[in-house]
């Protein structure tokens, strides 16, 4: 009963942080319309690689705003109060999954406003839906622990990237595979499974070894 009580209570406070962060919502939007204005002035005729380069590049620009939300600006203090009242990997599941959610939804909008601006999409709305989910859940596991390593420095702004690129390059190699893939004429259905099959592989790596260390480096 007593750990209801405290997922309630860290529940609420979650709930008060996202109200908190809606500007930063709206301004992630309105960043991802940003990039893709420069996108078509840049380049008003596009390939389709030239297109799923720029979605790709859009996502991953929301995750870095999105990973804000994560730790950086989040105060020791009330840290340590969620410490208290929530196991360490319940909360790293918990905030993996928030952040998940935010960094699907900005780059679907990307999604949307590549569609409206260029009026087309070189890769079928379903399979690029799915890429997104399995993408969007990888950087956001990624960014939530190297988030929670970078809070703990002084220097947590260069300490963040350094953290993220080595991680982040076997997810975004796989991805683009998987998007040339689907880009072509004649697609093999079985290499777009195994590239998928691959993303999730990492998503679970990612996700074990953030349970497995989160902890300890919460406990700091």
């Amino acid at each position: 009963m007593k750990t209801l009580e405290n997922y309630t209570k860290w529940l609420s406070l979650e709930i008060s942080l996202e109200l908190n962060s809606r500007r930063l919502i709206l301004t992630s939007v309105m960043q991802a319309f940003a990039f893709v204005l420069v996108f078509y002035y840049g380049m008003e005729h596009p390939q389709g690689q030239d297109w799923s380069v720029f979605y790709w590049l859009i996502t991953l620009m929301a995750s870095v705003s999105g990973l804000s939300r994560s730790f950086l600006q989040t105060q020791k203090g009330l840290n340590l109060y969620i410490y208290q009242i929530i196991a360490p990997k319940d909360f790293f599941v918990l905030r993996t999954f928030s952040n998940f959610i935010y960094i699907l939804m900005v780059s679907l909008f990307g999604a949307i406003f590549l569609i409206l601006l260029y009026g087309f999409t070189p890769i079928p709305l379903l399979p690029l839906f799915t890429l997104s989910i399995v993408c969007s859940l990888g950087f956001a596991a990624i960014f939530t622990f190297t988030g929670a390593i970078a809070s703990a420095s002084n220097n947590a702004a260069v300490l963040l990237p350094l953290l993220s690129i080595p991680l982040l390059i076997p997810l975004l190699m796989v991805v683009f595979t998987a998007s040339n893939e689907l880009l072509t004429a004649n697609a093999d259905l079985t290499n777009i499974l195994q590239e998928l099959a691959l993303i999730t592989v990492l998503d679970i790596l990612y996700l074990l070894s953030g349970l497995f260390l989160f902890p300890h480096l919460w406990g700091e």
